[in-house]
């Protein structure tokens, strides 16, 4: 613009234009000036504006943070709280993105707030994950009680009904809602699992106990033969045994010493069993003591007040064993006579030892301190009387007492006196100027001082005094000797206090007659229950109470035995749970499956066998019981048939400790039951639960599972326990030791499949089959083929809904069933409970698909038990390792339904055993065509496939057979086979032919 201008100027004077330029000039810089100041105003204007917005968007902010850390209730609300928080600050900042300032506060918020949210949300799950604990661990208590309740019921109706209705159950049920509430779904399934699982065994338990148990829950009867039934639960205590503590696993012999010196240091209270109570202090004195030391002795009870404080106590501290109505009886004599004889004593109540230290200190201490002392008595009991409850004075005492026991200890005498008693006394005693004594003590030091002076030994006496007085412990020596002498002349017994107290006074000679006081400290209580001193004849039995005798002996119980005894407690605690967890306890608790079914194979065969295997073992219930102990029990089975399930059952039900030995952790490699030789951590664990079971020795079952991984050498260690010798060679905390079995409850169970993990097949040593009985699950005898079909349903009943709706009500209608479809009967059986029409036909079509599933199963069982015990030098065909086991049945059941098909059911077995394959690699296909033949479901394709493999396998087996390492022995092997091809031709020409 300014160009503009001055190119239209029409002034020829280059002066005069240069001054009108100059002056547009200054006129635009104004103009500029301007400008920029308005800008700057408006600049200021808007910051300021800008400022009281963001403050006013801050303050409304900061609020929401207070409300939204308010609202956050639980951890999930953290997060949807800072996200909208997040969102708001977001918006800020896109409001303010031209005010550095206010971006670098938002960021400084942001930072704030999320580490605001994250403690808040941290605190949240803490806080939660405790609750849960607490509400789990409290359902668990519950349960425990829960059980011991269920198991006192007689039948089912009970049963049913308590864990219908019961409120302790119902409390269960409202903590596993709480836990669902509050997030931990993992625990709420738990305790719902936990009451079932309950109520399952209990009508389980009930079952046995009509149907095994004689004499209430003490005998168990398998097959023939009876035995008796350990109700010890294992547990680790500590006991004293030959005046040495030893861990003891109860129900067992397992005793092992403990080395704790701290345990060894608390000897004296090993005796102890409660903490109010030893040899030396009894219950209701220890009760009297503790409300005696509670209350205020100036303020006057009724008996009324004081049995109410009495039962406040007692039921405060029930651990501290009080019996309603004697201990709490006993106790409220004592306690009035005991607030009787304080306040009849006065000073006196304070033990002779104890005001003659104070009234030593108060003489030998110098005038300045005793001036500095004596003020402060003044008015702390001025103090005192205004204000009785008062503690005001708990310096003074505290600096008296320091000085009393620096005074003690620097002339090494009155070791035992309770120093700030002393100083409490002294206290008390020097509002005056004298010093109280007890009449007897008084009467004595008058025949003292006057026999001195009847053999004028005063003066000699006194002179004796004054040199002595600078070493004070020889001084007080020597003037109790005097007195002791001086007693022993006139032939007066006197207590050793009393002794004290006159040679005290002899010493400060500051006895007056004006303080002498004659209160006895004694006094005569009847009618006591639980506790007597003496008892004259022909008179009734009392108990002496002496003020400083009680005094001392229960303040030396509370304030030096109690502690020990806690001590000692707190101690065997920690050297408990330390071992427990240790020896692993809870792993050898017995926990059938709530899926095992007792069936009639089970009683009918299972029971007679086990049973004489273990009357030779542990010994049958009654006079004729074996005391030769001998055998061991060996069971074989493909897997899956429950071997292990089967004994945890017998085990639990005989009250034995179930010690599982997993065959293999141990491995082929290990030989010895040395747990020193083990090559990892888990082959060691085991030997050394082996050796523990050793250890135990009594009312223990030995289950050696899957022995068919361990080496027949380590195997063979278990012949001499079999032998009627019981013994066997260990190794317990590295020291060898020969444990001797006989005449204990110690059986050996082992358990073992066909096939080795190696695809080898299982042979048992002959020396331990020899001495073993030893059973198959899965190839019962012919005879009972019928119970063993049987059995495969029965075991499935829990895996199939429409068969468990019938058996709810008994065993009897699926029995009934299946004769009903076995026998082809026209006529529906009468069934037990309430059963609809569709239920029962629901029923009977699944279990005829069932039934032709089992018998699919047992074919497979049957085969693979035939494959298992054939020599490889006899086969024709591949190995068949398919496996038909109740494992097998259970899974194939869970998936059956009325509505399914002749060719469902099919597809069912063919896609299970097409699964089960898979773990074959190579042998899948051969496996399968086996199947398919034992199926009758080969088609010709199928057929000319198996024809073609078991040719294979079987011109393979011959070439391997005569070695195929060696290159001759395989031509041979070849020229046989081109041999046997031109025989095979040669027939079928002579057959043509003829």
């Amino acid at each position: 613009l300014l160009i503009d201008i001055v190119n239209n100027l029409k002034v020829e004077d280059t002066s005069h234009s240069t001054q009108i330029i100059e002056n547009i000039s200054l006129i635009f810089a104004q103009l500029n000036q301007q400008r920029i100041a308005l800008s700057n105003k408006r600049k200021s204007i808007g910051e300021k504006e800008a400022k009281a917005d963001f403050q006013a968007q801050m303050t409304l902010f900061e609020q929401s943070i207070v409300n939204y850390l308010e609202l956050a209730t639980s951890p999930e609300k953290c997060d949807d709280f800072l996200t909208k928080l997040s969102i708001q600050l977001e918006e800020l900042e896109g409001r303010f993105v031209d005010y550095d300032d206010f971006i670098e506060l938002i960021g400084e918020k942001r930072e704030s707030i999320y580490a605001a949210f994250e403690a808040k949300k941290n605190n949240l799950t803490e806080s939660r994950n405790k609750r849960a604990g607490s509400l789990f661990a409290s359902a668990e208590r519950m349960l425990k009680g829960i059980k011991s309740r269920a198991a006192s019921f007689s039948n089912e109706t009970e049963i049913n009904g308590y864990f219908a209705s019961d409120l302790m159950i119902e409390k269960v049920r409202s903590v596993a809602e709480q836990l669902e509430k509050i997030g931990d779904s993992a625990k709420s399934e738990d305790l719902a699992n936990q009451v079932q699982v309950l109520k399952q065994e209990t009508l389980r338990a009930l079952k046995d106990k009509k149907e095994l148990f004689e004499e209430g829950n003490n005998i168990i009867k398998l097959g023939a033969h009876r035995f008796a039934v350990n109700s010890q639960k294992l547990d680790l205590t500590l006991i004293i045994k030959d005046k040495k503590y030893f861990y003891h696993l109860t129900g067992t012999s397992y005793y092992e010493p403990i080395d704790a010196t701290t345990l060894y240091d608390l000897k004296d209270v090993w005796e102890q069993e409660l903490p109010s109570e030893n040899r030396e202090v009894k219950r209701a004195e220890y009760l009297a003591w503790q409300l005696f030391k509670s209350l205020n002795s100036t303020q006057k009870l009724t008996d009324l007040s004081l049995k109410e404080k009495i039962n406040e106590y007692t039921a405060a501290n029930y651990g501290e064993g009080y019996v309603k109505g004697v201990h709490d009886h006993d106790a409220l004599l004592i306690l009035k006579n005991l607030l009787q004889k304080h306040s009849d004593l006065g000073l006196l109540r304070f033990s002779p030892d104890t005001r003659i230290l104070a009234q030593l200190f108060w003489h030998f201490t110098s005038e300045e301190k005793k001036a500095y002392f004596k003020k402060q008595f003044v008015l702390v009991n001025l103090l005192k009387q205004a204000f009785p409850d008062t503690k005001e004075h708990a310096h003074l005492i505290e600096k008296l007492t320091e000085a009393i026991q620096y005074f003690a200890t620097e002339h090494q005498f009155f070791e035992h006196t309770n120093v700030k008693e002393a100083a409490i006394y002294l206290s008390e005693e020097q509002v005056t100027d004298g010093f109280v004594i007890d009449k007897v003590a008084f009467d004595i030091l008058k025949a003292f001082q006057k026999e001195l002076k009847s053999k004028n030994a005063d003066l000699g006496f006194q002179n004796a005094q004054q040199e002595l007085k600078a070493h004070i412990a020889e001084y007080w020596h020597l003037c109790r000797q005097w007195v002791i002498t001086f007693l022993d002349s006139t032939g007066k017994s006197v207590p050793e206090s009393t002794i004290d107290e006159v040679a005290g006074f002899i010493m400060t000679d500051a006895s007056d007659a004006k303080y002498v006081q004659s209160v006895s400290a004694q006094e005569k209580i009847e009618g006591l229950k639980s506790i007597t001193h003496s008892s004259e004849e022909g008179k009734e039995s009392y108990y002496l109470l002496d003020y400083h005798e009680f005094c001392a002996r229960l303040n030396h119980f509370v304030s030096y035995i109690k502690p020990r005894y806690l001590q000692l407690q707190e101690l065997k605690h920690q050297l408990i749970e330390v071992k427990r967890r240790s020896l692993r306890l809870h792993e050898f608790q017995t926990q059938v499956l709530t899926s095992f079914v007792r069936n009639k194979l089970i009683n009918q065969v299972y029971f007679p066998l086990i049973g004489s295997n273990f009357a030779k073992q542990i010994g049958a219930y009654g006079n004729d019981k074996r005391t030769d102990r001998s055998g061991m029990l060996l069971l074989i089975s493909p897997p899956g048939y429950g071997k292990t399930t089967l004994m945890e059952y017998v085990a639990d039900r005989l009250g034995l400790i179930f010690m599982k030995i997993n065959g293999p952790s141990i491995g082929h490699e290990i030989t010895s039951v040395d747990p020193g030789e083990a090559k990892n951590a888990a082959t060691k664990q085991e030997l050394q639960k082996l050796n523990l079971a050793f250890e135990m020795s009594d009312n223990v079952m030995l289950y050696l599972d899957d022995i068919q991984h361990c080496n027949p050498e380590f195997l063979q260690k278990f012949i001499s326990l079999a032998d009627g010798q019981r013994k066997i060679e260990g190794v317990f905390n590295g020291e060898a030791k020969t444990y001797d079995f006989r005449g204990k409850r110690f059986c050996v169970v082992m358990a073992g499949n066909p096939y080795t993990e190696s695809g080898d097949k299982f042979q048992i040593p002959d020396m331990l089959s020899n001495r073993a009985d030893i059973y198959n699950l899965g190839d019962t005898a012919s005879n009972k083929a019928d119970l063993f079909r049987l059995s495969l349903i029965e075991n499935g009943l829990t895996s199939n809904d429409y068969l468990k709706s019938i058996t709810q009500y008994g065993m009897e209608n699926l029995y009934k069933l299946v004769s009903y479809i076995d026998n082809n009967e026209q006529s529906l059986p009468v069934l037990e409970g309430n059963l609809s029409p569709q239920e029962i036909q629901d029923c009977i079509k699944v279990l005829q698909k069932i039934m032709h599933v089992r018998d699919v199963v047992l074919k497979v069982n049957g085969e693979y038990i035939r494959s298992a015990a054939m020599s490889d030098d006899y086969r024709t065909e591949p190995p068949f390792k398919l496996q038909g086991s109740y494992r097998d049945m259970n899974k194939l059941m869970s998936q059956v339904v009325p509505i399914m098909k002749e060719k469902e059911v099919l597809q069912l077995l063919l896609d299970h055993y097409q699964n089960e394959s898979q773990t074959l690699t190579s042998d899948a296909e051969a496996n399968l065509l086996k199947l398919a033949e034992l199926m009758d479901n080969l088609d010709e394709e199928k057929a000319r496939r198996w024809s073609t493999i078991k040719e294979t396998f079987t011109k393979n087996n011959k070439i391997k057979g005569l070695g195929d390492s060696d290159r001759m022995s395989q031509i041979i092997g070849q020229m046989t086979l081109f041999v046997e091809g031109l025989e095979n031709i040669e027939k079928a020409l002579s057959k043509r032919k003829n």
